[in-house]
């Protein structure tokens, strides 16, 4: 059982960009992962989409509401919900001979709301389809730009069954929170959406003063000045699955602001730990460069792919001679034409407003 034994460390200790949502897995050799199916988008009307991809028999999709499309009519308005979705899911009713598109199931047969093992809300809807005898159940995970979706479909008795395995599957999918500057302030608007962990992370996205992030281990304030920060400026929160003695919680490790979509311009802060010994060597040199802050950690600034990069790690204050467990990697990105004093000047202020509160 995740996450249980060595076959866990690994993950433990990774820290992926999950914007299309990932399913926790154990393969062949007794090691926990987290695969990312093969996703093919749809796109809806005003900017929306849905990406839907499978693992394991686990179908799940990431939605993004169109832009004329509230989150709160998402998740007040079960119609709505399921009409959008039935835009790019293909369901078709026999009429005669003919085979007529379905374009609407109506509202809801049930919905509740339920948390999964670490405390993220799902809002799970069903809707039935007598013509086929068959049932669609809906388990939509609030995000600030629509949901994380995890769907079932299959005869109306067998369901129960399917339901159970699927309340699993669900503690074991892995997703970072993304979403624009407007959509977030929406989204942060309403706690009865937000997962347990938002009781005690604090996310204020204000678009005259900043971005601020408080946790129990670090706090974080970006400046509007740093990004000229607009609506459409887009935070991604890396959640991930951290070891508390034999159970695992899931934390903040890693915040991401960039000025717009297109990520020309952006600043990343990931919170990482030392591997232990029986990880492989890729996760010791990776570690060992950040201690020793060689290249390209050293907070020198760099031209890559026709961008320019400077990138520092951080440690908290520990015993003096002690070596570090935790350390904070801060990259900055910007278009290579900017100079690099303002890399320097950029990192300076991403400093500045880190504080590290404890390992």
């Amino acid at each position: 059982m995740f996450p249980r034994g060595a076959g866990s460390e690994e993950l433990l200790h990774s820290l992926y960009v999950a914007t299309l949502p990932r399913l926790v897995l154990e393969d062949d050799g007794g090691h926990w992962i987290a695969t990312e199916p093969n996703y093919e988008r749809q796109n809806l009307e005003a900017n929306g989409f849905v990406s839907f991809g499978q693992a394991n028999g686990v179908a799940l999709a990431r939605l993004r509401v169109p832009d004329d499309m509230t989150l709160v009519q998402m998740l007040t308005d079960s119609k709505a919900f399921m009409d959008l979705l039935l835009k790019v899911v293909p369901i078709q009713r026999p009429v005669g001979p003919d085979k007529v598109r379905v374009t609407s199931a109506g509202t809801a047969s049930y919905e509740e709301w339920c948390a999964d093992r670490y405390g993220r809300r799902w809002l799970r809807r069903a809707w039935k389809f007598p013509f086929s005898d068959s049932i669609i159940e809906v388990d939509a995970l609030p995000t600030p730009e629509g949901a994380i979706l995890k769907l079932m479909t299959g005869p109306g008795g067998l369901m129960e069954v399917a339901r159970d395995e699927g309340d699993l599957a669900k503690d074991h999918v892995y997703f970072s929170y993304t979403g624009s500057l407007k959509r977030w302030q929406e989204f942060l608007a309403h706690r009865d959406w937000q997962p347990a962990a938002f009781a005690t992370d604090a996310i204020q996205v204000d678009l005259a003063r900043g971005v601020a992030v408080k946790t129990d281990r670090f706090k974080l304030a970006i400046p509007v000045a740093l990004q000229g920060m607009k609506d459409d400026a887009r935070l991604t929160l890396k959640y991930t699955f951290l070891r508390a003695g034999e159970s695992a919680t899931w934390s903040l490790a890693g915040v991401f602001l960039s000025d717009a979509e297109d990520e020309k311009h952006y600043v990343d802060v990931l919170r990482r730990e030392k591997p232990p010994e029986n990880l492989p060597t890729s996760f010791q040199h990776y570690w060992q460069s950040l201690v020793t802050r060689e290249a390209p950690y050293g907070a020198v600034p760099f031209v890559k792919d026709g961008a320019r990069f400077i990138k520092s790690a951080t440690f908290p204050e520990g015993p003096r001679g002690a070596s570090p467990t935790v350390a904070y990697v801060i990259t900055a990105r910007a278009p290579e034409t900017e100079s690099d004093r303002h890399m320097r000047s950029e990192l300076s202020t991403i400093l500045q407003g880190l504080t590290i509160l404890a390992p």
